[in-house]
């Protein structure tokens, strides 16, 4: 922890729609012991072909939707052999939601940003 938040994960995203932005990790990553003690995040999504970048601040909700935590599996290999093991209570799934965003383009460098709401 740095100041009382998550230090820079990179995660990968699962789900970004008009309920939230959706990822995940193992209850055994420190990620998943940070986020429990500040809920507290920051995301930064970069898009290359629009020069563009979004930032977007909030707090996440911990999901024990043992659904969606299927799906997720299913989609991500790489966790079938953890989820096996352990099962599926091993994985912590998080949405933001209710957030703010900012957009970062070169053009808008020098003037205020905007803040949008989620």
């Amino acid at each position: 922890m740095h100041s009382g938040k998550p230090h820079v994960r990179a995660l990968l995203l699962y789900e970004a729609s008009e309920h939230g932005i959706i990822f995940h990790t193992l209850k055994s990553q420190d990620l998943y012991k940070q986020l429990t003690m500040s809920p507290d995040v920051e995301l930064c999504f970069i898009n290359d072909e629009q020069d563009r970048e979004i930032r977007i601040s909030g707090s996440v909700e911990f999901l024990e939707d043992e659904t969606l935590k299927k799906e997720i599996v299913a989609r991500r290999e790489l966790l079938q052999p953890w989820i096996l093991q352990h099962g599926y209570q091993m994985l912590a799934v998080m949405r933001l939601k209710n957030g703010t965003a900012q957009i970062w383009e070169p053009e808008v460098t020098l003037l205020p940003r905007i803040q949008i709401s989620l």
